[in-house]
């Protein structure tokens, strides 16, 4: 039997990499945030930090995706072995 993919794994992986973007971008907003006048900000420094607790959200459950395939896979192998 050949494993050749786990779409769950990938989906989990994509939700982190998605996550890390997010909060790569946000962190950016608020550190320039505090360089510029408070008139002149492009977006609201709470909003930034809402999308950043939004993308801890979803590194948590892309990571548990990817822990429920692994355990699931290594279930497969425990029975095919």
């Amino acid at each position: 039997m050949q494993i050749t993919g786990n779409s769950a794994s990938q989906s989990g992986l994509q939700l982190l990499r998605e996550a890390d973007q997010k909060i790569a971008n946000n962190a950016q907003q608020i550190a320039s945030s505090s360089l510029v006048d408070k008139g002149q900000t492009t977006q609201p420094l709470t909003e930034s930090i809402i999308h950043l607790t939004e993308a801890e959200h979803s590194a948590r459950i892309g990571a548990k995706i990817i822990a429920a395939a692994d355990e699931a896979l290594g279930t497969l192998i425990d029975i095919k072995v």
